[in-house]
């Protein structure tokens, strides 16, 4: 714990919650993503009082478990916003030629071979 009193017991000291990340010193998980404030603080560096720190649509803790980068819209820079590939068009948020742009993506050249 960094100094002081931990209400919640996040790992947090109440006076760092409110006067360095502006969480709620009484919820482990401020923004409720499904990480504790410390662990954002500490293990991820993601935004404690943010439900999805780089708003592509995907909460922190769901960055983290299909391992996308919380910190990216896109991960893999294929064009899509990693929210977009797993929430909806259903394509992997870890591989640019998947990005559902109805192309043949094992052409990666464009040359029709």
């Amino acid at each position: 714990m960094l100094c002081g009193w931990d209400g919640d017991g996040d790992g947090l000291s109440d006076g760092v919650e409110q006067r360095i990340y502006g969480t709620r010193v009484k919820l482990t998980d401020s923004d409720g993503d499904g990480l504790t404030d410390s662990a954002e603080v500490r293990t991820s560096r993601t935004d404690p009082a943010n439900y999805d720190t780089d708003g592509d649509g995907l909460s922190d803790s769901k960055e983290l478990e299909v391992g996308t980068n919380p910190h990216s819209r896109d991960t893999d820079r294929g064009g899509l916003e990693d929210g977009v590939e797993v929430l909806v068009v259903n394509t992997d948020p870890l591989d640019s030629t998947d990005d559902d742009d109805r192309t043949d993506d094992t052409d990666q050249d464009g040359d029709g071979l």
